[in-house]
């Protein structure tokens, strides 16, 4: 069972079709970006319009992550070492360019909307809303099936702390097979090895990532897009 993301939503021909275009929309985002960087006072007057260059590069950079990462999974099933090696450290740097971009902007930053539900929680507020984003549940008795699916919430510290482990032990696990020679992966395998990162994540007390601002960092993350693109 080589599933990416469990949680993923079920396969449906939309969802088909979208998966098959995904590429086409990487122009479009990336165009809509250069858009708002070429209008530095309406970035300076509008928050508005910050907020929404935010989004639009939020988007631009999970659906480059997506592409990196499916890359990586079938040049894993295809046995193929070279492209493996060319995806997985660009699924890493995307996921870090999409922390430091959410740690930019209020809404996404996951130290935040723990104070915010602190009056709810209490002192259990960490550990509260860290279980809620994992298993969809407050209740640490109550444990549905893990969330997996990238795009259930941008939030930085969910991004930095938990994805980008689970991805990084996904990936290493896979190299070791691919060197191995071994092309198979049971879903019980892969629980032994998200559980342990799950759970230190929900344990582990918060954090606060880096708050630069947001415009710099979207310019800094096309000049980086653009480089590597060359």
């Amino acid at each position: 069972d080589l599933e990416l993301l469990p949680g993923w939503p079920e396969d449906n021909e939309t969802i088909r079709r979208f998966r098959a275009n995904r590429r086409q929309w990487l122009p479009k985002l990336e165009a809509a970006i250069e858009v708002f960087l070429g209008a530095p006072e309406l970035l300076a007057e509008s928050r508005l319009a910050v907020r929404d260059l935010v989004d639009v590069t939020r988007q631009w950079i999970a659906e480059r992550f997506n592409i990196a990462l499916i890359g990586a999974r079938d040049a894993f099933l295809a046995g193929d070492t070279a492209t493996f090696d060319k995806n997985a450290p660009e699924c890493r740097t995307l996921l870090e360019e999409q922390a430091r971009l959410a740690a930019s902007w209020p809404a996404y930053r996951l130290d935040e909307k723990i104070e915010r539900h602190r009056p709810e929680f209490g002192d259990d507020a960490t550990r509260a809303i860290k279980h809620r984003h994992v298993w969809v549940t407050t209740d640490p008795t109550q444990h549905s099936v893990p969330l997996r699916d990238y795009y259930r919430q941008d939030l930085d510290g969910l991004i930095a702390d938990y994805y980008a482990p689970r991805v990084d032990a996904y990936l290493d696990f896979l190299r070791t097979r691919l060197a191995d020679g071994n092309l198979q992966v049971s879903a019980e395998e892969f629980d032994a090895l998200y559980t342990p990162i799950e759970e230190a994540f929900i344990a582990a007390p918060a954090r606060t990532l880096p708050h630069d601002d947001p415009v710099d960092v979207v310019r800094d993350v096309l000049r980086r897009s653009k480089g590597s693109s060359e």
